[in-house]
């Protein structure tokens, strides 16, 4: 065990604390994270499964909260895209940035210029999607939107439109006049894409290079300069438990209330947790930390031991 007999105040340690966060996953923090995945129920293409594989990127890596919706073929038709009704919500439970990520796995069908979600005439557009997210994005402010079309001629809209707003990025399986392909599918390769960069964020920047590798019909929106990343990840597996010495005298609710503080801000939900707090002369308090930011703790902290999962 490490000991470290240095008081610190609660206020250098949050500034420590946060620094560490921030220079290990640097990025934006997002409140909260929604990923909703779509696809119809009688898909041949195995879309289900790769939404799914997209869903379960999110939530493992970023910890996001996943919606499935599946759109009946009986009448080969869908609900509006309600990316309003989505964004509202999150606004309205999140104090800071949140990230909606709309996500479309199957077939796709040009006509005029016009990309439908689907085989049939009915079948919801991608133009639909887009002006959906765009008067989101003028309604609320601090809701970032993802689209991703998993489908064939997916940038058929998208190329012939300006995204102005920098909270819009949108990733497309194939260009206008492409196909996907099946058997090694866009979810499949975006998901490989994300492992190559070796890092829990998800910069797009870094990723449309691999993507256009790795898929010849990838197409990606908006600038050269990819905007949307996300450093939140799911509370860490591996952590170690550390001692830290307050001059303060603290209450352990206190010491609670000011942890989900700096995590919010900083980092993860749930990503540090208060194991115990003992109170002496000065507080001694009993960290549970990702394993990622110990390092630059360590002049500061007694490491008690770590937890390798």
């Amino acid at each position: 065990m490490q000991a470290s007999t240095q008081h610190i105040t609660r206020e250098n340690f949050s500034a420590l604390l946060s620094s560490a966060l921030r220079d290990t996953n640097p990025g934006t923090n997002y409140g909260a994270i929604r990923v909703v995945l779509h696809y119809w129920d009688d898909d041949s293409t195995h879309a289900k499964e790769d939404a799914e594989t997209i869903g379960d990127y999110f939530k493992d890596t970023h910890g996001a909260e996943v919606i499935p919706v599946m759109w009946l073929s009986e009448t080969w038709r869908a609900p509006p895209p309600r990316m309003s009704a989505l964004a509202d919500d999150l606004y309205n439970n999140t104090t800071s940035r949140s990230l909606l990520v709309w996500v479309y796995v199957g077939h796709g069908r040009l006509n005029n210029r016009t990309l439908y979600l689907g085989n049939a005439r009915h079948a919801p557009t991608s133009d639909a999607v887009l002006n959906s997210a765009e008067s989101s994005l003028s309604e609320y402010n601090s809701v970032d939107i993802l689209i991703i079309f998993d489908c064939c001629h997916a940038a058929a809209s998208t190329n012939s439109r300006t995204l102005g707003n920098a909270r819009l990025e949108v990733l497309s399986a194939a260009g206008e006049n492409q196909r996907a392909f099946g058997c090694n599918s866009f979810s499949y390769r975006f998901i490989e894409a994300m492992k190559d960069i070796a890092t829990p964020q998800l910069a797009l920047k870094k990723a449309t290079s691999k993507l256009s590798r790795q898929t010849p019909s990838f197409w990606a929106s908006g600038t050269q300069e990819k905007i949307i990343s996300i450093n939140n990840t799911a509370p860490a597996r591996s952590t170690a438990l550390i001692a830290v010495h307050l001059v303060e005298d603290i209450q352990p609710e206190e010491m609670i209330q000011w942890v989900e503080q700096v995590t919010t801000a900083s980092y993860s939900h749930g990503s540090i947790q208060v194991k115990a707090v003992e109170k002496e002369c000065s507080t001694i308090v009993i960290l549970s930390v990702p394993l990622s930011v110990l390092l630059p703790l360590l002049p500061y902290v007694t490491l008690i031991g770590i937890s390798w999962k």
